[in-house]
């Protein structure tokens, strides 16, 4: 993967919430059927993943 690839990555992530609006920054699942804390934060928790994932790359 070179710079521009993460980059364009970077980009497309920096599109999605932060936090959730309900519950902030703990979009952990309530439970192992649940991918989030909510419909709302599951964006936000994606991200999370999303970007721990590229962080590995980078290294």
């Amino acid at each position: 993967m070179d710079r521009s690839d993460i980059r364009a990555i970077q980009d497309a992530l920096n599109h999605l919430p932060l936090q959730c609006r309900y519950h902030g920054v703990k979009t952990e699942p309530p439970s192992p059927l649940h991918e989030a804390c909510c419909d709302t934060g599951l964006p936000a928790r994606r991200r999370q993943q999303a970007q721990e994932a590229l962080d590995r790359q980078r290294t």
